[in-house]
């Protein structure tokens, strides 16, 4: 399956649908039809999913659970101003 058609899976299970995540996105619902229909998700997308869709994106190995957020997000603008 698809990381688009899995994140499709879990809009349906929260009962959200494509237009609250293009306003969420802040683009228009043709435009997140697209991006969902290309496979076309970055890093960024996917952590904006987890959010809207109020769950966790994790890298996990037997010892260790690193988890992404919107904080994720923000430190990375802060650190191309830093740089610049």
């Amino acid at each position: 399956m698809s990381i688009s058609n899995k994140i499709r899976a879990v809009m349906k299970i929260k009962g959200k649908k494509q237009r609250e995540a293009a306003k969420y996105f802040g683009i228009s619902e043709p435009a997140m039809r697209n991006k969902l229909s290309r496979g076309s998700l970055s890093a960024e997308d996917l952590i904006k999913f987890a959010d809207f869709l109020e769950c966790e994106l994790s890298l996990i190995d037997d010892k260790h659970k690193i988890t992404f957020d919107l904080s994720d997000l923000r430190d990375s603008a802060e650190e191309e101003n830093d740089s610049n």
